[in-house]
């Protein structure tokens, strides 16, 4: 089980949360959604450390669920598979209007991808959302493929291909067009896995967090999301953390505070860490478990700024 730290210092900014006992309104700063007993669930706090749950959100079955918000929309995807067109999920928009959330009738969404070949080749897939720094939707996906494709760079590994595909202007989150070439390129062996990508802008760009190869919690960077990503400098093997597994992690980055804060699933529960600087690993001791609402055995969990 981990253990973490809090820093003091958001303690002297947090704001007292307006709900006691009952689900409170969207209206927040951050958001989280996570995974339990095979349903999505969205809390939200003003502190990014005390959750309530968020009135007006409906649980559905979900697996992955990945959320952002742009202007006064909160988008929700899930279950990105590989499709024969390209890369399918669900897509759920929610609109904000004061304290209330208004769902959208849900649909599938879609990302081609640039190298429609690779459709038949790949055995997995996974990614997440992000918001590009021209306001644009961005799927962020990892496609994995096994040594005997032929399409990693080492003969005898598996290898997982990061890549990105932008919204279509217009389409409000349904229609992705894929970008050429990789973001980068991750090997492995074959019984491993590198899974789950997540980008949050920082002061200098994005930074781009994965899960794996084994323990490892991989960390990217990126002058543009749409870029090349390399790994982060001073990180042994790219780690930031290679103690215990982070499943689905997440984060954003508050310049107010000049704080990185990370959010990961383990042992069953969302851990989180704040850290100034992501250049040097994060022992153990700085990641905590955090209460939310109804998690029991939490499978997955997505942070994200509830600004417009």
């Amino acid at each position: 089980m981990r253990a973490s730290l809090v820093l003091a210092v958001l303690c002297a900014l947090s704001i007292a949360d307006g709900a006691s006992s009952g689900p409170s309104a969207p209206t927040s700063r951050f958001l989280l959604a996570y995974v339990t007993d095979g349903q999505t669930r969205l809390a939200q706090s003003r502190d990014g450390v005390r959750w309530s749950a968020a009135r007006g959100f409906t649980r559905a079955a979900g697996t992955a669920p990945s959320t952002i918000r742009r202007g006064r929309t909160l988008y929700v995807v899930d279950g990105l598979a590989i499709v024969p067109e390209g890369l399918s999920g669900e897509l759920r928009r929610l609109r904000i209007g004061g304290a209330s959330l208004t769902e959208l009738p849900r649909e599938q969404f879609l990302a081609q991808i640039a190298t429609p070949q690779d459709l038949q080749r790949a055995s997995a897939v996974s990614g997440s959302i992000a918001l590009d720094a021209s306001g644009l939707l961005t799927v962020l996906y990892a496609l994995r493929f096994e040594p005997e494709t032929n399409a990693c760079p080492v003969a005898g590994e598996a290898c997982v291909k990061v890549r990105t595909a932008t919204e279509e202007p217009g389409s409000d989150g349904a229609l992705f067009t894929g970008d050429p070439r990789n973001r980068a390129v991750v090997g492995f062996a074959p019984g491993d896995d590198v899974r789950d990508p997540a980008a949050f802008a920082t002061a200098r760009g994005h930074l781009v967090v994965l899960s794996g190869p084994g323990a490892c919690l991989r960390m990217l960077t990126a002058s543009d999301l749409h870029g090349p990503y390399r790994a982060a400098r001073g990180l042994p093997g790219g780690c930031i953390d290679d103690e215990l597994p982070a499943v689905t992690p997440s984060g954003a980055y508050r310049p107010f505070l000049k704080e990185h804060w990370l959010y990961a699933v383990a042992g069953g529960s969302v851990v989180r860490a704040a850290a100034r600087t992501l250049t040097k690993q994060l022992p153990a001791r700085r990641f905590r478990p955090i209460g939310l609402p109804g998690a029991r055995a939490v499978t997955s969990a997505r942070f994200a700024v509830n600004t417009p």
